[in-house]
């Protein structure tokens, strides 16, 4: 018997860890009890791949189970395969697991008649079961039957409810064997590792704690760990992101971890990604974290909200004070990349209310500010709120908010508008210094947002893609329309056209500046001039640091000054082209 296990991701970069544990697991029970009956093959594919060519290519496999790892963002991918799969072969096994479909299918707009199995909940045994049951009920011979089925373990607890199938969860994850098999796969990809399941908290839009187990957080030996990251690291693996859901709960078992990261050889070119409670994190940590080479780890935190009654009603700590506290201290060294999270859509926020979250989250100048929206996700504590708050919700996958009592469609709308001038102006991390220098000239970093919005709203580039260079005439166009309404004088302009100006050269070398920057772009001297000073420049560099004359450093003009960047080297955190220097023309 030949099982498929599928994974459809939402970008190429990504890659599935359940799938993988799932056949690991699987592979070692039946090598072990000496099952040769059943193969396993993991197939990977992307949300943005021709239906139609997943489609033949699970055909052609010839198998006779395919199981599917089911999320927000493939269900309605998955739903349309399995009624193609299903017609042209009736007789094939399908398998559901994952969160879209462990606490049911309503809503889903899955058929079931098309589905032979739902693993819920953890699945590593339940999946290693199922398809002992499907190949006992696809044996004739009686004993062999028997023989499959007994080798279920009754410690795992399995239960077998209509299609549903659900085991107990693994109390020691020591009994997981190591996921990846072959690490030639995951080439500039991210690799998803587990350290640990569970989590301590128990946010009501979340399933994190009600899948795992509630407020019992399990974790793997560290000797574990250590000998596994020291394999992925080998192998060169560009980022390893661990899914542990609070990686800093156990303040001791994290300070050991970036330990080992910190001892890493200086020339390890692996970065680490964590998930955070940045109220909890230990002042050990965030030294720890302080001294990290950079770029090596980046840190999620989500704060979600910074009003009170908002974060209550979701049962998330009210204590942001102390979260900021620790969040600014870790961003003083500007060595670690650290991501916050805001939520529109939570109860008691209204738009004003959530305009001072988003003042408040965006003062962090963290580097990466992802405002997200509400969803309901099934199995979650919110389904049982949903009157209380008024909320609607969509019927469509990522079930986002429509509505709720105190934030309406047409607020939700102008968020999302907010979202993408965020997107594309902050979290693209090539105009920081010409936003931070903006922002003392607006009421508000919403007010700066909101003001761009309109901008890009009436020039036709809002909510729809753009590419960099067009991002930076826009930007360009929007300083200059911002003086002609004497919102700030000559001088002022001057100093913002020329951070923009360095904004562009530290995320391009090329020469086609943005509108309205050409004659900032030339300098003060004639370029003949100014090519003698550039080779003064690399001169003194090269003096001061001998290998900067492998790198490809060029110099170029902004106004009277010249900058120094270095076009074979960026910054590990930021991502962009280091300045080495500025200097008079």
């Amino acid at each position: 018997m030949k099982c498929l296990i599928v994974a459809v991701n939402a970008k190429y970069i990504h890659s599935s860890g359940a799938v993988y544990s799932l056949k690991t697991y699987a592979d070692c029970f039946y090598r072990s009890h000496g099952v040769k009956d059943i193969q396993l093959k993991v197939m990977e594919f992307t949300i943005n791949q021709p239906e139609l060519m997943i489609y033949y290519d699970l055909l052609k496999e010839q198998a006779d189970v395919i199981a599917f790892a089911c999320y927000l963002w493939n269900i309605t991918m998955i739903r349309d395969l399995l009624r193609d799969l299903k017609a042209v072969r009736p007789a094939l096994h399908i398998l559901l697991g994952g969160p879209e479909v462990s606490y049911g299918l309503e809503g889903k707009a899955l058929d079931a008649s098309l589905v032979d199995g739902i693993i819920a909940g953890e699945g590593e045994r339940a999946f290693t079961a199922s398809l002992l049951m499907e190949a006992s009920d696809r044996e004739a011979d009686l004993k062999k039957r028997q023989a499959f089925l007994s080798l279920i373990p009754e410690s795992w607890k399995i239960e077998k409810d209509a299609h549903v199938i659900s085991a107990f969860p693994i109390e020691d994850l020591a009994e997981l064997p190591f996921l990846y098999e072959d690490l030639t796969p995951f080439k500039d990809r991210i690799l998803y590792y587990e350290a640990s399941r569970g989590c301590p908290f128990s946010c009501s839009y979340c399933l994190s704690s009600v899948e795992t187990g509630g407020r019992k957080v399990r974790e793997l030996p560290l000797e574990r760990v250590f000998s596994e990251l020291a394999e992925l690291v080998k192998a060169k693996v560009k980022t390893i992101k661990f899914v542990d859901r609070t990686f800093n709960c156990h303040p001791k078992r994290a300070e050991a971890i970036l330990d080992w990261i910190f001892r890493l050889p200086e020339d390890c070119d692996t970065t680490f990604h964590f998930e955070i409670e940045a109220g909890i994190l230990s002042s050990r940590l965030i030294e720890q974290l302080n001294g990290m080479p950079d770029g090596r780890v980046q840190v999620e935190a989500g704060i979600q909200s910074t009003c009170p009654e908002a974060l209550m009603a979701v049962s998330r700590s009210p204590k942001v004070d102390v979260i900021f506290a620790h969040l600014k201290k870790l961003l003083e060294t500007d060595n670690v990349n650290v991501h916050v999270d805001l939520i529109a859509g939570l109860p008691y926020e209204n738009l004003q209310i959530f305009k001072q979250s988003f003042n408040d989250v965006y003062s962090l100048h963290a580097h990466q500010f992802q405002l997200g929206f509400l969803k309901l996700l099934s199995g979650s504590p919110m389904e049982q709120e949903r009157e209380a708050y008024g909320y609607v919700f969509s019927q469509n996958p990522p079930y986002e908010i429509l509505r709720n009592r105190y934030v309406s469609t047409e607020d939700l709308y102008y968020l999302k508008q907010i979202e993408d001038v965020l997107e594309k102006y902050w979290n693209s991390c090539r105009f920081k210094t010409t936003m931070l220098a903006l922002e003392p000239c607006f009421d508000s970093p919403f007010e700066l947002m909101d003001q761009l919005r309109e901008f890009l709203d009436q020039n036709g580039a809002l909510l729809l893609p753009a590419g960099m260079q067009q991002l930076f005439d826009l930007l360009s166009q929007w300083l200059i329309s911002l003086y002609e309404k004497e919102l700030f004088h000559k001088e002022a302009l001057r100093k913002f056209q020329a951070s923009l100006l360095f904004d562009f050269y530290a995320a391009s070398a090329s020469d086609h500046f943005p509108l309205g920057l050409e004659k900032a772009a030339q300098g003060a001297l004639s370029p003949k001039a100014r090519k003698m000073r550039a080779e003064e420049i690399l001169r003194s560099l090269d003096e001061k640091n001998p290998a900067v004359k492998n790198h490809r450093v060029r110099v170029r003009p902004i106004f009277d000054q010249l900058y120094a960047f270095d076009y074979s080297e960026k910054n590990k955190v930021w991502g962009t082209f280091i300045c080495l220097g500025n200097f008079p023309s």
